[in-house]
């Protein structure tokens, strides 16, 4: 049941890198660079965006490390990582105090070549020189989190808790830390003020349902996973992990009928095909429980292992 839990973290995580970002190129308004990017990165034109920042490097006679920024941005963005990376390193070695340029930075290290030990040292520059930074305490703690130092996790993100522009993911993130160390209460307290710092967020509606899962409280997980799709009718993984309860509680239509839905919404998703498998092992329908099994297998052979 921890599993849904660290897939929701990593949710979280791939989409953290676009929303900071997006966040402080409003904040650096300033430049004018930045406000003539603005509409083509938001707009996803990367090539012209990068077309357009290459012209202004070759004509600017010192390197500035805004630009070189912006550069490693849109090369991250479309997947020239080796050279967004040395773009980035560059620009905070230009500039020390480019807070975007050195998280984004930080962020590809920990999550694109598993440099744990260069983003942590980059993300602990960060919370030092920038104290309400939240991106950082959320990346530095998922970074412990992935290194087991789960200890060092809580601490980090409990630091961010303290801050007014603290976001639902930080209490998510922390309230994963707490699941995995067995500190259920205080895991679903966490996913609770998730709920009310954005209570149309549905990653707090999932992991809480997730605990109750854990807790072998199957209504209640029952009610958070319908509440998510009552917010996002078309979240697989809500509709997966409902027909995951119903299945327990030998409801068998309905489970059918939710993972079905969940792969109509993502046919590649592997753990719906698996858990149907389960389904007709219970109906005593043999060969639609080896279909969908193979099915699984199929598109994750990790799964192999749960026969």
């Amino acid at each position: 049941m921890i599993y849904l839990l660290l897939i929701i973290l990593l949710i979280l995580l791939a989409v953290q890198l676009y929303i900071t970002a997006a966040k402080y190129r409003s904040v650096r308004a300033g430049s004018k660079y930045s406000v003539e990017f603005q509409p083509l990165l938001d707009a996803g034109e990367y090539v012209k965006a990068k077309d357009m920042v290459e012209k202004y490097i070759v004509s600017v006679k010192t390197p500035n490390a805004e630009l070189l920024y912006l550069k490693g941005y849109v090369d991250y963005h479309m997947g020239d990582i080796k050279n967004a990376v040395e773009t980035l390193r560059t620009a905070v070695k230009l500039d020390g105090t480019h807070v975007l340029a050195r998280y984004t930075y930080a962020y590809i290290m920990a999550h694109n070549f598993d440099n744990k030990p260069v983003a942590v040292r980059q993300l602990k520059k960060i919370v030092r020189q920038y104290p309400s930074f939240i991106p950082a305490y959320i990346t530095l703690g998922t970074v412990y989190h992935n290194m087991k130092k789960y200890e060092k996790a809580i601490a980090v993100l409990s630091r961010a808790v303290k801050f007014e522009n603290v976001t639902p993911a930080v209490f998510n993130n922390l309230g994963t830390v707490y699941a995995k160390v067995g500190k259920n209460k205080r895991a679903a307290e966490m996913f609770v003020k998730a709920q009310e710092s954005d209570p149309k967020g549905v990653d707090a509606y999932l992991n809480l349902g997730n605990l109750y899962s854990i807790i072998q409280d199957y209504a209640s997980a029952k009610k958070s996973f319908i509440a998510a799709l009552e917010i996002e009718p078309g979240n697989k993984f809500a509709r997966y992990w409902l027909g995951c309860v119903y299945t327990i509680e030998r409801q068998f239509d309905n489970a059918i009928q939710q993972l079905e839905e969940s792969l109509n919404i993502d046919p590649g998703f592997a753990l719906p095909y698996l858990q149907l498998a389960v389904v007709y092992t219970k109906l005593g329908n043999d060969e639609k429980r080896q279909s969908y099994y193979n099915k699984a297998i199929m598109l994750d052979p990790k799964l192999e292992e749960h026969k």
